[in-house]
């Protein structure tokens, strides 16, 4: 039997299996172009500059549509078809947004700032009280951020009834104005008494004679010590804030609290 001949330029059956053999290889190329293609897009967006891609945007943008409401945009490709790097415009915008970061960068330095001084202030508080022999006299707190500096006053700082400052106390002032003097943090003097009305006294009442023992304080720190007389203030709560746990006649309640507050006094109205 005569061979058959494959017509001119034609293929054989063995041609078109091998052809069929191999075609899954342009399928995997095309998948693999693809992929390669996707994972290039997804890494551009990862490492995506916001005002980059704002203004690429304006100018594709008004390359299709004419200049949009009188902004136009750097053109990304210049007229010799190179690439070409415009610098970038610092806008309203960009510029928020920058400042917001280096703003909560400010921040964050300012807060650890502020929990080292208030460490090494505790630290010296605590020295204090120890050299000076004050346990149960003085107690120091830490809370919400601020020192409390809680003095029991009717042992060492008043005599009943009276908002002079005793000596002692004078010499326990001066120790703890010269540590919060160099700080710029806020400081509140608080004044307390005890039920008990103040017999003999230039003071009508416990409100009266809490206040003035916190002015006391605060004069004090404002002529000897030297601190800054707008970082100062004071309150006056006469009887009506007792400690927690302690009676009403109890002498724990006839004292004066010193708050360093972690906001700091920056000047101005």
């Amino acid at each position: 039997m005569a061979s058959q001949t494959p017509p001119p330029g034609g293929l054989n059956d063995e041609d078109h299996g091998h052809d069929n053999e191999e075609r899954w290889l342009l399928t995997y190329a095309d998948m693999m172009t693809l992929l390669v293609a996707f994972f290039i897009m997804m890494y551009s967006m990862s490492v995506l500059n916001l005002a980059k891609f704002k203004q690429i945007a304006l100018s594709i943008k008004s390359g299709f549509m004419g200049e949009m409401e009188g902004k136009k945009g750097q053109a990304v490709i210049n007229e010799d078809n190179n690439m070409s790097i415009q610098p970038i415009v610092l806008t309203k915008s960009t510029a928020d947004e920058s400042g917001g970061a280096k703003s909560m960068t400010n921040e964050t330095s300012a807060v650890s700032a502020n929990d080292a001084i208030f460490a090494n202030l505790k630290k010296q508080l605590i020295d204090l009280k120890i050299s000076k022999k004050l346990q149960g006299l003085i107690d120091i707190q830490q809370k919400e951020g601020n020192i409390y500096i809680v003095i029991i006053t009717d042992k060492i700082f008043f005599k009943p009834g009276d908002a002079v400052l005793t000596d002692p106390a004078k010499e326990i002032l001066t120790d703890i104005g010269g540590m919060l003097k160099p700080l710029k943090n806020e400081v509140s003097v608080e004044g307390y008494t005890s039920v008990t009305p103040p017999a003999k006294s230039l003071y009508r009442n416990n409100w009266e004679l809490s206040a003035a023992r916190a002015v006391s304080v605060i004069s004090f720190f404002q002529s000897e010590s030297k601190i800054e007389p707008a970082r100062l203030s004071l309150t006056g709560y006469g009887q009506w804030r007792p400690v927690f746990g302690a009676k009403d006649t109890d002498e724990k309640n006839d004292r004066v609290l010193i708050a360093v507050m972690k906001k700091t006094f920056r000047g101005g109205k």
